[in-house]
């Protein structure tokens, strides 16, 4: 594809992977498909999917890392949390984020992500261990 770079007036070849471009033959505004799909960044590159940054994921149907809601530190569509931003714990009911695990779960950290966990039974609530219950079944 080409494109018209701003202000010469010449229009260029887009560099690889670029598809089409703007301003400059390496500032992608889409990505050429091959055997490996390529999703646009925001900074106007190409990538893999498992390259998509934090806080985006790669959109199948545009094929550009699209933004996450938040709290979502990852996700795999604009709603549905993979783990969450500091603060936050994931709800895995409905891939969500939240500051409170619901009732019968508990805040634990596994590699740096929180996540709510069912307590243990018999307890219906815990609280500060998976174990400590605060009330039973």
């Amino acid at each position: 594809m080409t494109a018209n770079i701003s202000g010469s007036g010449i229009c260029s070849n887009c560099t690889p992977p670029c598809s089409t471009c703007s301003g400059t033959v390496v500032n992608c505004t889409s990505c050429a498909q091959s055997n490996i799909s390529l999703f646009l960044e925001s900074n106007g590159s190409c990538v893999s999917s498992t390259f998509c940054p934090n806080h985006t994921y790669p959109n199948t149907t545009t094929f550009v890392c699209t933004v996450c809601s938040s709290p979502c530190l990852s996700c795999t569509t604009v709603s549905a949390c993979l783990n969450c931003v500091t603060g936050y714990s994931l709800i895995s009911a409905n891939n969500t984020c939240s500051t409170t695990c619901p009732s019968g779960q508990l805040a634990q950290v596994i590699n740096n992500s929180s996540f709510c966990t069912l307590c243990t039974y018999p307890c219906l609530s815990c609280n500060s261990s998976l174990t400590l219950c605060t009330s039973c079944s």
